[in-house]
């Protein structure tokens, strides 16, 4: 089921024209890695029906690592650029233990161009940064082959991380956090809203960054609403279809991170 609801988030952002992840802040010396753990709950209402709504909660485990450094070419000119690494990890909790789920493991790794990663909402130019940009990279689902993925951006939304790059953030100044070794951060809220003839949905997010952590964040929590009606139908018959709740914590930092992929990927 899972599986069926990525998809399916998948297929209507496609359709809404979204490219924006909010996982790297920074990039951190090669070989630096974070580790994160939380929980993927998925609401399902159950509208005009006599049926309560479907919940269903996830394990999920994050790793992101730096894992080498190469020239590559890049708007015309050879960049110096970082191959950076995400792996998913989701798993089923039935009478407390945790069973993999359907697809088991998710692995990106990517060559992303230093001058790629700016950490903030407006680049030198005054533009929004709603992507970054990558040379090339591998995929990995599950049991499956390796594949390769072209130069472009960097598609992790929402598949890897429900996080969006946010046209507006604001702050609330730095908090207590206590995760991962990590006392203090800076707490951020951004919210982004997407909508089309058929689909709206409502992204809300805070996250914690802190700069001592490689590639920036402490933690997030997102909640993510979807809202649908038929396409003739005017915006105020938007009903709410289901809700995701998404929170992730830092377990661990530390050097030495290597590619679970082959040397050739």
């Amino acid at each position: 089921m899972f599986r069926i609801i990525v998809a399916g988030l998948i297929c209507s952002f496609s359709c809404l024209s979204v490219s924006a992840q909010g996982l790297i802040w920074s990039l951190p010396e090669d070989g630096k890695f974070a580790t994160y753990s939380g929980m993927y709950t998925l609401n399902d209402v159950q509208t005009g029906t006599k049926n309560e709504d479907i919940a269903t909660s996830w394990k999920r485990q994050l790793t992101i690592k730096s894992v080498g450094t190469a020239d590559a070419d890049f708007q015309g000119a050879s960049t110096p650029c970082r191959w950076v690494e995400f792996k998913l990890i989701d798993a089923k909790i039935e009478d407390t233990k945790l069973v993999a789920g359907p697809v088991g493991e998710v692995i990106y790794k990517v060559l992303i161009p230093e001058s790629g990663v700016v950490g903030k909402v407006l680049d030198d130019k005054n533009l929004f940064v709603n992507h970054i940009p990558i040379v090339r990279g591998y995929r990995k689902v599950g049991a499956g082959e390796v594949e390769n993925l072209p130069a472009g951006a960097l598609q992790v939304y929402p598949v890897l991380t429900l996080l969006m790059h946010y046209r507006e953030i604001t702050s609330d100044g730095d908090e207590n956090v206590q995760a991962g070794g990590v006392q203090t951060a800076e707490k951020l809220n951004g919210k982004e809203t997407l909508e089309s003839k058929e689909l709206r949905i409502i992204n809300s997010a805070m996250l914690w960054k802190n700069t001592d952590v490689p590639f920036g964040l402490v933690k997030w929590e997102v909640t993510q609403v979807r809202e649908k009606k038929a396409s003739t139908e005017p915006r105020s018959t938007f009903v709410k279809a289901s809700e995701v709740k998404t929170t992730m914590t830092l377990d661990e930092m530390g050097d030495g991170a290597q590619s679970d992929l082959p040397d050739n990927n």
